[in-house]
This record gives structure tokens, C-alpha cells and sequence, in this order.
């Protein structure tokens, strides 16, 4: 699942996947729908005091194993929630809480890296890392 569905963000997000697999596209906002191709989903809000319960819900009723969140107001909530997440089988895509605020606005210009866990710090994510690899920014839809 890719979230800011509504965002050309997610659309590049994409193109950076491994596209064997049926990506589900999904937004709080109004989706309109663009390919038959896609599955669209309307998810909750990120600051939504139910939102990673809610999420996690669809999630397990669409299949869902991976969820690359792109709006920054979901990026801390299911940060809060990946252990909860990990214990159904979902990958949540997003660094841990204390990293999240170093991580944003810093203006990196760059290629897209996702890392879907690994011993490296931060260890999950989808960043903007600078042409010499020495900055690192989340990639964002907001």
C-alpha cells in the first residue's frame, strides 16, 4: 500500500517498486479513480486518534504486507505502531519515532532509497538521499 494516493509522489514512489506484486493505492483524501488497472482504498487521517488501528484493519482485509506511508501526519503514528504491525506480518515502511523530526524539511535534492529493514540507521524508510550520499531526507508527499 502506497498512502497519498492523490499526490504525484506516490506515482513516483511506484515506479521505484518492485511491480510484480498488486499495488494498493490509498488516501484520506477523495481518490479519484485513474486506472482500472489500481485499487484505490480511503484510509483515515494520520492524526486520526484511530488511524494505525484502522489501518492495520484494512490492511489485514486487503492482504496488505507492505505500507509505504507518504503523508508526514501518518509517518509518527505508525512509527508508534510498527512492533503491532510486525506481529501480523505487515512492514511498515517508516523509521523509527526518534528519527522522524531529524529526518524532514531538510531540503535534500537526490534519488528516492527505500530500506525495508536492515542494520543500517535509519534502518526502514523511503529517503531522498543527496548525489554525494551524505544527506538524507523522507520522502514526502506533503
Amino acid at each position: 500500500m502506497i498512502t497519498g494516493a492523490v499526490a504525484a509522489q506516490a506515482y513516483q514512489l511506484h515506479r521505484h517498486l518492485d511491480n510484480s506484486d498488486e499495488v494498493v493505492f490509498a488516501d484520506s483524501a477523495d481518490v479519484p479513480m485513474i486506472s482500472k488497472s489500481s485499487k484505490f482504498l480511503k484510509i483515515p487521517s494520520g492524526d486520526s486518534a484511530a488511524f494505525a488501528h484502522s489501518l492495520l484493519s484494512m490492511c489485514l482485509d486487503h492482504g496488505i504486507e507492505k505500507v509505504y506511508p507518504l503523508r508526514k501526519n501518518e509517518l509518527l503514528p505508525l512509527a508508534e505502531a510498527r512492533t503491532l504491525f510486525d506481529e501480523y506480518g505487515i512492514q511498515l515502511i517508516v523509521p523509527e519515532k526518534d528519527l522522524i523530526s531529524s529526518l524532514l524539511n531538510k531540503g535534500v535534492k537526490g534519488q528516492i532509497v527505500i530500506r525495508e529493514g536492515s542494520d543500517e540507521m535509519p534502518d526502514r524508510g523511503i529517503f531522498v538521499v543527496s548525489p554525494q550520499g551524505t544527506e538524507l531526507q523522507l520522502f514526502t508527499a506533503d
